[in-house]
């Protein structure tokens, strides 16, 4: 898979070493739900044919009820196909950026530095993942800082060893990850003291 150079949020210094997304095969299943659910019109009409029947003065519902079942077969497909697309991992030389995608306008943006980075393992399962060659990938953290799980992604094991050794690179360089500073209360007004004017007599009239 071509990786791209940039990313939005991506920092002025930063390099992406790693981008994941899912496996091929693991949106195989939608593309044969959505081709049978497309066949089941033609199957339909294709009975009636066969049968003899005469829809008459229903043809036209019926075609306009079928014109409907195919568009929602098609958002169905869609929606699929942006949630499995816009499902990625980024590993940069700095931090890990999981970007989920759960239908069309929610989005979920998770992040960690590498110096967090404690445990990586990958699994794979099946004969269709050892054959294919892609798996789930566990990345844990420390803390409480968030883990992160990328389900059925290519090479698992070459993923594992690049974010660990970019995890002993950052290690190498000494980097020190920022203290998170507690929020400043803002101190309260102190209304300035006023000298003390002298008393001076008022004079009688």
């Amino acid at each position: 898979m071509q990786r791209p150079k940039t990313f939005p949020g991506q920092k002025p210094d930063e390099k992406i070493e790693v981008f994941l997304r899912r496996h091929w095969l693991s949106f195989l299943p939608t593309i044969l739900i959505s081709f049978f659910m497309l066949l089941i019109p033609l199957f339909v009409f294709l009975g009636l044919r066969i049968l003899g029947i005469n829809l008459g003065e229903f043809e036209n519902i019926i075609i306009l009820g079928i014109s409907c079942y195919l568009l929602i077969v098609l958002a169905f497909y869609l929606t699929s196909f942006i949630d499995y697309y816009l499902d990625i991992c980024i590993v940069t030389d700095k931090r890990i950026v999981d970007i989920e995608q759960n239908g069309l306008f929610n989005r979920v943006i998770s992040e960690q530095n590498l110096i967090r980075v404690q445990d990586v393992t990958a699994k794979r399962r099946g004969i269709l993942q050892t054959f294919f060659n892609f798996g789930d990938l566990f990345i844990q953290t420390a803390g409480e800082a968030p883990n992160f799980e990328f389900l059925a992604i290519p090479r698992p094991n070459e993923a594992a060893q690049i974010i660990l050794k970019l995890h002993q690179d950052v290690l190498a360089k000494g980097y020190i990850e920022p203290e998170e500073k507690p929020p400043m209360t803002p101190k309260p007004q102190s209304t300035p003291e006023k000298p003390e004017e002298e008393l001076k007599e008022i004079p009688k009239i």
